[in-house]
């Protein structure tokens, strides 16, 4: 009896590899194991055992390098606190175009930032808690989509590269669109290799309201429609499904999003007077570049002023300030009311966010620098290679009809964002993010080459004892990126935002009486810290004077590079009566420099700031 059961055992142990020949195993692979999957469809018995633990590893794993970023941030991007302004526009009950809708429209972020802050959380606290989990849950459809056109080891190494991509950890628990956008994305994908294989309704309804939740985060989540558009049609031709059924499906995927914004309207809006119809403007401003009224001069005279009589004296009759003193007095008002959510520009450049008449007209060569510039920065260097190897080793695969349309779709992400940046003159780096999920399977795939080739090397083949011991340097890649990408995330530090949250908590702690925050849009950081809470701000139409008889301020902070000289002396008049003055006593030069204070005289310690590096030179 027990010479069978020690039988047995040796057969078990013969028939179930070890852990070091599956990962052997799982990195060797041929060109043929990737087929067309319109034409031979991943099945179930082709995925792992135990595939659900796998896929709650792969979310732990994504969860855990950001909530260690969570407890380490400092303060949050500038447009975070935008999103938290609109957010509080909502909460108010101000759904017109000229309060929470002005400039994003119909968007879910600001409205999930004021579900969480009704739950009880910060507004800081809840968007980066939002950021970090739903970032971490695309994992789940990145490894869905890209295992159901490759397989599964590709999509278990894609969403491992997702998981350690240290500029995603980054923005993962920033609360701005980003990580709500890739969740999305990743979902519409899986969504979408299922729905023109299976043809099932129910896919084609979870497609479609993925498709209106993206467009109504991010813009350019119209693209979409590409890469569905072009299965669809190499599936209608191919006659591989029921054309009735995939037909009627992709009818009922582009009603979703028109049949729920008319229910918003009917319901949610229906005591605006205007119609909220998405986000649109982008097709306007895109049409009007590519097709403009009368040619564009090449170049703008160095000597041409920025109109700003019409766009400012009508809405407050202000008078301009001196365009040739200083930098300062260049950006004048007309920056001070327009879209806050993009970054600010050069001055040069700045000349047509003052005249409209000016988008589309290229101020200076430097255009193309900044393109390239920010798209190289966006991509890690590590992962351009793997990239590289991808590409260069399945270079067919690229060319596959299941594959070609997210190519299709990486070329015209590529092309908007370039319009974009010569319509408006301005580029950021997250704009690019959405290529790293069309890209991810081939950096996949060139990252099991890469483990492949060093495990095949002759130096291991001659000195491990066993041929199973030629996963161990496959093994000791995947530790050495996590832990490259890990550091390269949790050392990332900026200095500006550390600076203006210790000036914002000292000003919470040495200011009497504050309750009321009052800041413009160029130094809401400081506001929010100062205030302890999201303060009252200037954004777009909204005008400092309006502000202040509307809730007197005990606190007003304005960024002397955002606000014009006037207008600093015009709110300094104001706030006067209300006992506050301009203070610089225990304020550090830098920030008195760069900031407006009006308080009350602060009445204890003063702040002291550690001298850091130049900022251009941090990450």
């Amino acid at each position: 009896m027990s010479e069978n059961n020690q039988n047995k055992t040796e057969s078990k142990t013969l028939q179930e590899p070890s852990f070091l020949k599956k990962v052997e195993q799982f990195f060797t692979f041929d060109q043929t194991e990737f087929p067309n999957r319109f034409v031979h469809p991943y099945h179930r018995d082709q995925q792992p055992r135990r595939e659900k633990w796998f896929l709650l590893f792969l979310f732990v794993f994504a969860l855990v390098p950001r909530l260690v970023m969570f407890s380490i941030s400092n303060g949050a991007s500038d447009d975070s606190y935008y999103y938290i302004h609109i957010a509080k526009t909502l909460g108010e009950g101000d759904y017109s175009y000229q309060g929470a809708f002005y400039y994003l429209g119909l968007n879910i972020y600001p409205m999930i930032l004021l579900g969480l802050h009704k739950m009880g959380l910060g507004w800081l606290q809840g968007g980066m808690v939002w950021g970090a989990i739903i970032s971490s849950l695309t994992v789940l459809p990145i490894y869905g989509w890209v295992k159901r056109l490759l397989d599964y080891r590709v999509a278990l190494v894609a969403s491992f590269l997702f998981a350690i991509h240290p500029d995603l950890i980054e923005y993962s628990i920033d609360p701005i669109r980003e990580p709500t956008s890739w969740f999305l994305v990743s979902l519409f994908l899986y969504f979408a290799v299922r729905a023109v294989v299976e043809t099932r309704t129910w896919l084609f309804v979870g497609l479609g309201i993925t498709l209106f939740l993206a467009i109504q985060t991010r813009s350019e989540c119209w693209l979409l429609i590409v890469p569905i558009g072009a299965w669809y049609v190499t599936q209608f031709i191919s006659n591989r499904v029921s054309r009735k059924q995939l037909t009627f499906g992709m009818i009922v995927m582009l009603s979703v999003t028109p049949i729920l914004i008319l229910i918003l309207n009917l319901t949610f809006l229906r005591n605006e007077e205007k119609w909220q119809l998405g986000r649109l403007h982008h097709f306007k401003n895109m049409s009007a570049y590519l097709m403009p009224k009368e040619k564009s001069p090449k170049v703008i005279p160095t000597n041409a002023k920025p109109v700003i009589a019409s766009s400012i004296k009508p809405a407050i009759g202000v008078k301009p300030a001196n365009q040739t003193k200083s930098k300062q007095s260049t950006i004048t008002l007309a920056s001070h009311q327009k879209e806050s959510v993009i970054p600010p520009v050069p001055v040069k450049q700045n000349l047509v966010k003052q005249n409209p008449e000016l988008h589309g007209k290229p101020v200076n060569g430097s255009m193309k620098a900044l393109y390239l510039n920010a798209l190289i920065r966006t991509h890690e260097p590590i992962l351009s290679i793997l990239h590289l190897i991808g590409i260069l080793v399945f270079f067919r695969q690229l060319f596959q009809i299941d594959k070609l349309p997210l190519f299709i779709y990486y070329v015209l992400l590529l092309v908007s964002v370039w319009l974009r940046t010569n319509y408006s003159h301005n580029i950021n780096g997250r704009y690019f993010h959405n290529l790293f999920f069309v890209t991810v399977p081939f950096q996949a795939l060139g990252f099991m080459v890469l483990c492949r080739a060093v495990g095949n090397f002759k130096k291991f083949k001659a000195n491990l004892a066993t041929p199973s011991f030629r996963s161990v340097p496959a093994l000791g890649l995947v530790l050495f990126l996590t832990l490259l990408y890990w550091t390269d995330a949790f050392t990332s530090h900026h200095i500006k935002r550390t600076e203006e949250v210790q000036f914002g908590k000292w000003l919470h702690d040495n200011i009497e009486g504050v309750n009321t925050v009052l800041v413009d849009h160029g130094s809401t950081r400081i506001g929010y810290y100062a205030q302890g809470s999201a303060p009252e701000a200037s954004y777009h139409h909204v005008l400092l004077s309006d502000l202040i008889k509307k809730s007197p301020p005990d606190l007003v902070i304005l960024s002397r590079l955002k606000v014009s000289k006037y207008l600093q002396g015009n709110t300094t008049k104001l706030v006067k009566p209300l006992g506050l003055e301009p203070i610089k006593s225990g304020i550090p030069s830098s920030l008195a420099k760069s900031y407006l204070i009006l308080a009350r005289q602060p009445t204890r310690s003063t702040l002291h700031i550690a001298k850091e590096p130049d900022s251009s030179s941090v990450h």
